[in-house]
């Protein structure tokens, strides 16, 4: 794998332990489709030996974007930079699948897995679709107006209820299909977030809903397995870095 050389442009808090992170990296940004990933040293030394892997947000010219939150010591030290080169290793991992015409797409984020989402329906130019995002609390300003951009076709979900409906995501998904909002026979769903939300989908139709694996990748290329996810189909195990990270519902255990 090659190592790209990028620069770091800003990074932007988004409160609620969110950052917009940005970097100028022309040989990633003119190759990287959504569901990819980048694998980004945090700091230059040997700690954390680890590479962290984000979804790629956003592409413009030369420059790409990643949506991240604070979750553990990478994270953090990646937060804390402002400036300056950076190290990356990327794009890595299958793109999503192209979209189909014959089914409406719904796209359903959770927390950060917004951000692959938002990226595969500016990329496609979609038109029949639909965004939906669970969150804890209201989402940043900011954050709301960079949906917006893509489509007005948004609904919200907030665990504490201050903003949009009240409760999790997956109950809003239940009351969309309960309102005929979404037409089940008729939809496709692509689902990204934590892994007990992708879990608690599994009333979906398993052959149309996609989900986008976060496994725990050291190399983020399938030598170290650390990823894998066991498949339905034999015993055998599929790596998320590289025959993922959006698998059908219906090919893995999760």
């Amino acid at each position: 794998m090659k190592k790209i050389e990028g620069e770091i442009l800003n990074n932007i808090d988004l409160g609620d332990g969110m950052f917009q992170l940005i970097i100028s990296a022309d040989e990633i940004a003119k190759r990287v489709k959504p569901g990819q990933f980048v694998n980004i040293k945090v700091q230059n030394s040997l700690y954390p030996f680890i590479r962290r892997p984000y979804s790629v947000w956003n592409v413009e010219d030369d420059v790409i974007e990643f949506l991240i939150k604070v979750l553990g010591s990478g994270s953090k030290l990646l937060y804390e930079r402002k400036r300056g080169k950076i190290d990356l290793i990327g794009p890595l991992g299958r793109p999503f699948l192209d979209p189909p015409s014959d089914l409406e797409i719904i796209l359903i984020g959770g927390g950060t897995g917004i951000a692959p989402l938002m990226f595969y329906a500016k990329y496609y130019s979609l038109s029949s679709f639909k965004i939906i995002y669970g969150l804890k609390t209201a989402p940043n300003e900011y954050l709301y107006s960079r949906i917006q951009e893509i489509t007005d076709n948004v609904l919200i979900s907030t665990e504490d209820g201050s903003f949009g409906f009240k409760g999790l995501v997956t109950d809003l998904v239940k009351e969309l299909i309960k309102d005929k909002y979404i037409i089940l026979e008729k939809s496709m769903f692509i689902i990204c977030g934590p892994l007990p939300m992708l879990r608690a989908f599994k009333f979906l139709p398993p052959e149309r809903t996609y989900v986008s694996m976060e496994g725990t990748m050291a190399c983020g290329f399938g030598i170290c397995m650390g990823c894998a996810v066991k498949s339905k189909s034999s015993n055998n195990y599929l790596r998320t870095c590289t025959e993922g990270p959006l698998f059908k519902l219906s090919e893995i255990e999760i």
